[in-house]
């Protein structure tokens, strides 16, 4: 799968979650992101953190990924954050 295309209903998020959460929990899911950075001698890593293939390149399985809303209290998958 090269693209996953979510389109957001921006009257529901503003009622429980910004655009930009979905956004940035599905880039994470799929892209991955930078969670710490190791120090070995004088090396530096980045370490990243993201799904494993099988359950990225998955759009049912993408679909099961879940967004923080409300400030953390509660989780919706994306599809509901969806029109």
């Amino acid at each position: 799968m090269r693209y996953y295309f979510a389109c957001t209903n921006r009257f529901a998020h503003g009622r429980c979650a910004g655009i930009d959460d979905v956004q940035s929990v599905v880039m994470s899911a799929v892209g991955g992101g930078a969670v710490t950075t190791t120090v070995e001698g004088r090396e530096r890593y980045t370490v990243n953190v993201r799904y494993l293939r099988d359950f990225r390149s998955d759009v049912n399985r993408l679909n099961r990924v879940l967004v923080p809303v409300m400030g953390g209290q509660t989780q919706i998958p994306v599809p509901n954050s969806q029109r």
